[in-house]
């Protein structure tokens, strides 16, 4: 028996077609416009990280001529996008990390018409050109949905981000700050693409603390020329922005620049105000492959020349050898020796090896002389061998080192038949003991001031035999390493006397004793001073006396480590971490001359300072703390060794609301200058806990 048609399945299966047809363009929706919008935020958010990471790196090399160390940095270049269990992502996303312009000759700075102060230095800083190779350091994205990414580059200790059409710099310069002067130039070669995280190495390959004091050859001005990722204009902005120019207080005469064959840099040129002293400070730091250390370039004497002993007695003569950027070499061979002469003395060591810190020391032996008051004998010292009677001492790598014999028994003088000698003798005490001061050989040889341990040592004389009530005099050869506490004094009824001295910076300094008829002095070498206004890490978020609950001011501290008072001019707050710190204001009323009721209070143990605006400011703002606002009292000044404390009331977001200001962020520049009118910029990250 035939059976009927029967179509009663045909809805099913086209039910299926059809959620089987929605799926597959749900999928491909997803895939389409989901996958790529997350994928994008991951990489905006990979492009903020790996911008910090360059900040690090900048940090890093900046850092090198402060400290004389390398250090490592690490640099995620790329970063990984969400599993998922049906959609695909494209690869992950990574990035290129590259020196550039290290192997271009082009590529260089040079410092011009620069003359060093020092008689010695300036055999090789003469005012002529001179010019060290460099580059700049650059990171390009490799992302698949984020259009037109950045180029992260560090560029002559700034850091900047370069769009297609537009370039913005991303942090501050050190560069110029006031008189200061430093370079850091880049070596090697790298270049690494990755989408993992990498950690460059930065090699110091000339760094130290040594600065150099230098100035202008006669109607010329020092200029600094440096092939740079950014134009004449940028520079121009970066360093107004830090009050670097003379209508700012700063020091910078013009800034100018043409463009080089090389299509991706500018010749910058900075030319600063003549007349003046600057300090130089230089470092090379090496970056991957093709590095190489500094030789020796010159020597320079540290301590000795022109010191006056007692015949029969000896003197330590310490020179430093020196390479390019100004910084010590080690294990470097000096020869030295005396002029030929009848009692001229001689060497106990003719050749020495420069140790860790470049120096080497020689000591010279006196004769004893007759039928003159004294002589003077000159001690050669060379990188080439021994000196010669061809020894030019205005050679950069020779030095010329004088010492002045005393006749002390007058022997062979005409002194009516007395031995010479004045009526009482006078010595300095041997201040070993103290905390800072040490002499291992007696007072008679260097004496090591460490100003780590303690800024003030007492240096006591004595006469022999006693003389009481007797007039002495202090003097120093170099009043920029240290300070006295008095110029004079009377001794006691044991013949003595003292005076303090008090660290100013490293170096080598005399101190002379002189009463009657005689004097001696003692040779000390200060060391581990600090020159700077530190930020002692150490701020913290309040709550003002606004109402609300919410701690949005911060404070914070800053120590004057210089041996002179610190006065406080401007103060600039910027760079806010997050997108929500909009303004500063204080928003309570009257009295408006008190910490934690005006914006900015900087409170000093000489003169405390305030800036109070109503309405408060939007950020960010630089506070002239003498001119700012409806009430202000003029610059804080803080004595050496204290402490200002700064107080910023309070953060607020667009909405005029106080922000909770633990764990953020921001960068606080401090222009101050010194009592000696010396003008200072310190820029801190201050990262509130």
């Amino acid at each position: 028996m035939p059976f009927r048609d029967d179509d009663r399945a045909q809805a099913i299966q086209i039910g299926a077609v059809l959620l089987f047809a929605v799926l597959v363009i749900a999928f491909s929706l997803f895939q389409a416009f989901v996958v790529p919008n997350q994928n994008q935020q991951v990489e905006a958010n990979h492009l903020q990280t790996v911008a910090g990471d360059m900040q690090d790196l900048r940090n890093g090399i900046i850092s090198i001529p402060r400290t004389g160390e390398g250090r490592s940095v690490g640099i995620a270049l790329g970063t990984s996008y969400p599993a998922r269990l049906v959609a695909l992502n494209p690869p992950p996303p990574g990035g290129r990390l590259h020196t550039v312009g290290t192997n271009d000759d082009t590529i260089n700075v040079t410092v011009a018409n620069a003359r060093a102060t020092d008689e010695e230095t300036d055999d090789f800083w003469t005012g002529t050109n001179q010019t060290r190779y460099s580059g700049a350091i650059a990171y390009t994205p490799d992302y698949s949905e984020f259009i037109d990414p950045p180029t992260i580059g560090y560029d002559t200790t700034a850091l900047f981000r370069q769009f297609d059409d537009a370039s913005l710099w991303s942090s501050g310069q050190t560069l110029v700050d006031g008189r200061e002067i430093t370079l850091v130039a880049i070596e090697g070669s790298y270049d690494r693409r990755s989408s993992q995280s990498i950690s460059l190495d930065l090699e110091a390959l000339s760094a130290s603390q040594t600065d150099v004091a230098v100035t202008n050859e006669t109607g010329e001005n020092v200029t600094i020329e440096f092939a740079s990722m950014r134009n004449a204009s940028d520079w121009r902005s970066l360093l107004r922005d830090s009050g670097q120019f003379t209508d700012q207080s700063g020091y910078v005469v013009s800034v100018d620049g043409t463009s080089l064959p090389e299509e991706s840099f500018d010749l910058v040129s900075i030319a600063f105000e003549q007349s003046e002293t600057y300090t130089l400070r230089m470092a090379k730091v090496g970056v991957g492959t093709n590095t190489e250390s500094e030789s020796a370039r010159y020597i320079t004497d540290v301590a000795g020349d022109g010191a006056s002993i007692e015949e029969g007695s000896g003197r330590s003569l310490i020179v430093e050898t020196r390479d390019q950027f100004n910084n010590p070499v080690s294990g470097v061979e000096l020869s030295a020796s005396v002029d030929a002469g009848p009692e001229n003395g001689s060497l106990v060591n003719s050749t020495v090896v420069t140790g860790a810190d470049g120096r080497a020391e020689f000591e010279y032996l006196a004769d004893d002389i007759t039928g003159q008051a004294s002589r003077t004998v000159r001690i050669n010292v060379s990188l080439d061998g021994q000196p010669t009677s061809a020894f030019d001492p205005q050679g950069s790598e020779n030095v010329s080192m004088s010492v002045t014999v005393q006749n002390t028994d007058g022997s062979g003088l005409n002194t009516g038949g007395g031995n010479g000698a004045g009526a009482y003798a006078v010595d300095w005490l041997d201040p070993s003991g103290q905390a800072a001061i040490d002499c291992p050989n007696g007072p008679d040889e260097v004496c090591t001031f460490d100003a780590g341990q303690d800024l003030t040592a007492t240096l006591a004389m004595e006469t022999t035999p006693v003389a009481q009530d007797a007039a002495v005099e202090y003097a120093l050869n170099d009043t920029s390493i240290v300070e006295l506490s008095r110029a004079t004094g009377s001794t006691n009824n044991t013949g003595n006397n003292a005076t303090d001295v008090t660290a100013l910076k490293d170096g080598f300094v005399n101190v002379y004793a002189t009463s009657g008829s005689d004097g001696d002095t003692i040779l000390l070498e200060v060391i581990n001073t600090i020159t700077d206004l530190v930020y002692n890490d150490d701020a913290i978020a309040v709550n003002g006396p606004d109402g609300d609950g919410t701690t949005g001011g911060v404070e914070l501290t800053m120590t004057n480590a210089y041996g002179q008072d610190v006065i406080i001019n401007e103060i600039k707050v910027n760079e806010t971490s997050g997108g929500n710190i909009a303004a500063l204001s204080d928003d309570v009323g009257s009295p408006n001359d008190e910490p934690q009721r005006t914006e900015l209070y900087v409170e000093a143990d000489q003169n405390s300072g305030w800036v109070d605006i109503n309405g408060g400011v939007t950020l960010p703002y630089q506070f002239d703390l003498d001119t700012d606002g409806f009430n202000n009292d003029g610059n804080p000044r803080l004595s050496r060794g204290t402490d200002a404390r700064i107080y910023l009331y309070e953060f607020e977001n667009n909405g005029g609301n106080a922000v909770d200001m633990s764990g953020e962020a921001f960068t606080l520049t401090v222009y101050y200058e010194t009592a000696d009118g010396t003008a200072h910029t310190k820029q801190v990250r201050v990262n509130v806990p």
